[in-house]
């Protein structure tokens, strides 16, 4: 697989098939490739971008070190890594450097190094890895390599482009390149009397241990990364250092893919993917059909528990907190008028009876005032549990009446901030942004006294 390492501190390009070869390929520094290409003053920071034709104009040795078709892209990184080190406010020429460097094909990867991390600031980084998995590339920014700070953009052979929703088989092609995270447990309902249940919420640690994707670490979706001091169940922390220690140690870092999977319902791992998206991991993606479908398949399993000293991680993530809304921004949102003005679209992904309020799980029953129903099941295959395609979701999603022109916020709940994910997941497939998941859905509102409650 072709590789570009640029170093923004001296701005030296290397190029190679490996990462350990690279060292034996020939240097350039920006100084004398300005110099062979003579480059007009009016660019004294970093260079234009070069035809085909110009490659004449270079050194001999410069030559055999930049052979075309290469040429044109190890020149791009070399003005990419210039941009890197000076001109940060040139972001958008750096985002469109980059894409000119990674081949259309697939298999390339590049990676960014700079000894002042300063250089490279996380929101500068955070907005490049959004545009540019819009485009489709694989983007793993964040990881510190002692003085060092490593950026790195790549795409995958077969990797999906836009899409978040893996099939076995993609995971069976990419098992080596990816971290794996099984998140297999359940919420079992109890009837105490007509028209009130109860749920009991199971992780299913013994089923992992009895059997399981190998590579894979257990990620308890009841005590991992979950804030231990609210009162509501089951939440996710907001303290990106404690989640961030949580995932190093199960061998989650964000300088590599991270897939994850439940049971196969597509319950628990679209929960995993916004909690891990949510602090920053910049590449999480969803097995589709799960555990379930993987073992039906005859697929390679595995007994054994990776130890976690031997599979360590760095987590450098970024918080997102625009993609979760709590207590406070949704009495708000009612309050101002933003969701009877249709300004922000509420999703309710709990069963029709819940949102009806003939059935309840909590104090109360009922909704959310202006709320729209959208049971999560509907945005998947009733045989079998695995996602619809995205133009499906679309057509489901269009149907409840959900704006998806990107102009409103989404906020999605349910009743413990887990079956909105599965929305909140269609809603990313179709390209949003501007989307949320309410953390404390209907355990937190719906046995409040002091909250609009519609039935």
């Amino acid at each position: 697989m072709p590789a570009f390492y640029i170093d923004c501190s001296y701005t030296v390009v290397y190029t190679s098939s490996s990462r350990s070869s690279s060292s034996r390929g020939s240097n350039l520094t920006m100084s004398t490739i300005s110099e062979r290409l003579r480059a007009p003053p009016r660019y004294p920071r970093y260079l234009p971008y070069l035809k085909r034709g110009e490659c004449s104009r270079l050194s001999a040795k410069a030559k055999a070190w930049a052979r075309p078709p290469r040429c044109r892209q190890q020149l791009a990184a070399q003005t990419a890594g210039k941009l890197l080190s000076g001109e940060l406010h040139k972001l958008p020429r750096v985002i469109m450097i980059v894409r000119s460097i990674l081949p259309s094909t697939g298999g390339c990867t590049v990676a960014f190094y700079c000894h002042n991390a300063q250089h490279l600031s996380t929101p500068i980084w955070g907005r490049a890895a959004v545009d540019l998995k819009q485009g489709g590339s694989v983007v793993s920014p964040g990881r510190y390599l002692g003085a060092r700070q490593q950026y790195i953009f790549s795409q995958a052979h077969g990797a999906p482009t836009g899409d978040c929703v893996v099939s076995t088989q993609w995971l069976e092609d990419n098992l080596e390149e990816v971290s794996v995270l099984d998140v297999r447990g359940k919420v079992e309902q109890t009837e105490v009397e007509e028209g009130v249940q109860q749920s009991t919420y199971l992780e299913l640690y013994d089923d992992y241990l009895a059997g399981h994707i190998p590579g894979a670490c257990f990620a308890s979706w009841l005590a991992d990364g979950i804030d231990t001091t609210s009162p509501v169940p089951a939440q996710l922390t907001a303290d990106n250092a404690l989640f961030s220690a949580c995932m190093e140690e199960k061998g989650v870092g964000t300088d590599r893919p991270v897939v994850v999977y439940d049971m196969g319902n597509s319950l628990l791992a679209p929960r995993l993917w916004w909690a891990l998206t949510y602090h920053g991991h910049p590449e999480v993606y969803v097995l589709d059909g799960g555990w379930a479908k993987w073992d039906a398949e005859g697929r390679e399993t595995s007994m054994a528990e990776p130890c976690p000293l031997k599979v360590y991680a760095e987590f450098s993530g970024l918080q997102q907190p625009q993609l979760r809304a709590d207590m406070q921004e949704m009495r708000f949102m009612l309050d101002e008028g933003q969701v009877s003005s249709q300004e922000v679209i509420i999703i309710d992904a709990r069963d029709q009876p819940q949102f009806d309020g003939t059935v309840r799980r909590s104090k109360h029953a009922g909704r959310i005032p202006g709320a729209i129903s959208l049971p999560r099941k509907k945005l998947l295959d009733p045989g079998t549990g695995v996602h619809l395609p995205v133009d499906q979701q679309k057509a489901v999603l269009e149907e409840a009446g959900i704006d998806l022109s990107g102009n409103k916020r989404i906020v999605a709940y349910c009743n413990g901030g887990v079956a909105s994910t599965t929305v909140l997941l269609a809603l990313h497939r179709q390209g949003l942004t501007n989307i949320a998941n309410y953390d404390g859905s209907w355990n937190e509102w719906g046995n409040r006294d002091d909250v609009p409650i519609e039935s």
